[in-house]
């Protein structure tokens, strides 16, 4: 993660510019982050910008990253109570699309990412999931 030059200009109290600051909800705390990263992904429920990905060729919009505070209407562990009986099991959703297709970890699949695309018959659920990516950094980094 941290290059030798890195970590010079940490000796000599100075931060890299490829690194941000990012202010953690715990009051006090802060956390050295991938400045990249950091600005791709939404927090607590984000709406992320940029925020097209190329899924089969055709272009989609991620609306937001699921959340993790409970009392969010998008929380995470509602939000896949709400599904989990039309998805394959091991298959577990952290954002949607504009259209509410989810953005999942495939987590029976090598962790791979994957969009579940529920037009598709609840009867083929092995058919509704489209590989985007192998990891979620790649799943990142694809994000236009």
């Amino acid at each position: 993660m941290f290059t030798s030059e890195d970590l010079d200009l940490f000796k000599e109290g100075l931060v890299p510019e490829r690194f941000t600051w990012y202010h953690h909800q715990d009051p006090g705390r802060m956390q050295l982050v991938d400045y990249i990263t950091h600005r791709k992904t939404g927090h607590t429920g984000g709406y992320p910008i940029p925020n097209m990905i190329k899924i089969e060729g055709r272009e989609e919009k991620i609306n937001s990253f699921l959340s993790f505070n409970e009392d969010d209407i998008s929380y995470v562990v509602e939000h896949y109570k709400d599904v989990k009986k039309y998805m394959p099991s091991g298959v577990y959703p952290f954002a949607r699309d504009a259209a509410d297709n989810l953005i999942c970890f495939d987590f029976l699949n090598n962790n791979v990412v994957v969009f579940w695309d529920y037009e598709i018959p609840y009867n083929d659920k092995l058919l509704s999931c489209i590989f985007i990516a192998n990891s979620f950094t790649e799943f990142i980094n694809k994000i236009e």
